[in-house]
């Protein structure tokens, strides 16, 4: 198998040493060449939703684990011979300025989410990978989770009928100071969280005919940024929504989606959760075929899916559509339709970008 020459852009984002960490680790997929870090200061450090000094435990733990690992100035980095793809893991507001850079050098792109806050820039990259026929894939998680997989091969297959209501999750217990992070985006926390819900209801609903945004502030420990998010997505066949909340203990394992239809309804809950130290998702179906016409009040059947590693299978997924082997099911249009999606539930402007 031919192994992907790659470089790592940033480390400031949330899931930055993760990902990080799996590039690494699958070093018979990836030909890891260096890492250009996207800060030089503590006050750059304290940018992203980590304190400094975490990060500098993390990354000194994969040196420990790994190795010398070697740095890179961001010039270095857009001319190594033969570099074939990057992972832009930078603070989100930085994320696609770096990879419209990596898109002009004709590198295939991983990128966390969501992409900055500039509609235009956002457009520009998309058009750039489309012109080159670039592998350009996103740090959606949720996308390459097994169950969430399973039910939109389900939906496909007509098995809950015509979707009628989706529902999605995602709260944290988060600290004062990342809750005060949050206030350097428009939207704060569904910026931040929300878009992976977004990116859900959007995949399986399309767009909606109109939002009602409800981002607002808890006020809680006197911290004003928009730390719970929440929009309604109106459609044909009625509402849908999402909820996300950076105040809410216990929240991860109430991190659910639920989606609703004509012949049926599968809910996923928790989206992850962790047993003996590996990560596991639920899923329980309930179809009338299932459980009979009348039989409304049926339990349904729950399936387990795991154990996910969360990273590895985003990232190993674009290598095998750079080799070729895989076809994104993102396409160029979708990404670009979904950003513009979340900057108007966020209140971003394009005409302001």
């Amino acid at each position: 198998m031919k192994r992907i020459k790659i470089a790592v852009l940033g480390i400031l984002h949330a899931h930055g040493l993760s990902n990080f960490k799996s590039i690494l680790t699958h070093s018979e997929v990836f030909e890891f060449v260096g890492l250009c870090p996207d800060y030089e200061t503590k006050e750059e450090m304290d940018k992203g939703q980590i304190p400094a000094e975490d990060f500098r435990r993390g990354f000194a733990e994969l040196q420990k684990e790994f190795g010398k690992i070697p740095i890179l100035s961001f010039e270095e980095l857009l001319a190594y011979p033969g570099l074939e793809a990057v992972a832009i893991e930078s603070y989100e507001a930085d994320l696609t300025k770096y990879a419209i850079a990596a898109a002009k050098r004709g590198l295939h792109i991983f990128m966390d989410k969501p992409g900055g806050e500039s509609v235009s820039d956002f457009a520009r990259l998309i058009a750039l990978a489309k012109e080159q026929n670039l592998v350009l894939n996103f740090g959606y998680m949720y996308r390459k989770n097994p169950a969430v997989i399973a039910l939109l091969d389900m939906i496909k297959q007509g098995e809950i009928g015509k979707v009628t209501c989706v529902e999605a999750h995602m709260d944290c217990d988060h600290t004062d100071r990342v809750r005060a992070w949050l206030g350097n985006f428009q939207g704060g926390m569904t910026y931040f969280l929300g878009c992976h819900l977004i990116d859900l209801i959007y995949r399986i609903q399309g767009k909606p005919n109109k939002i009602i945004p409800m981002n607002t502030s808890t006020g809680i420990s006197g911290v004003q940024s928009k730390d719970y998010g929440f929009a309604v997505f109106e459609y044909d066949t009625g509402p849908s929504f999402f909820k996300t909340s950076a105040a809410e203990f216990g929240g991860f394992m109430r991190r659910q989606l639920v989606v609703t239809g004509t012949e049926g309804s599968v809910e996923i809950k928790p989206l992850e959760y962790f047993k003996d130290g590996k990560m596991y998702t639920d899923m329980r179906v309930v179809t009338r075929k299932q459980n009979g016409k009348e039989n409304w009040n049926a339990f349904g059947e729950v399936k387990t899916f795991g154990p996910i590693e969360r990273y590895d299978v985003m990232l190993l997924p674009f290598a095998a559509q750079i080799r070729g082997e895989q076809e994104n099911d993102y396409s160029y249009d979708y990404e670009l339709g979904l950003f513009r999606l979340i900057a108007e539930v966020c209140g971003i402007k394009e005409e302001e970008a």
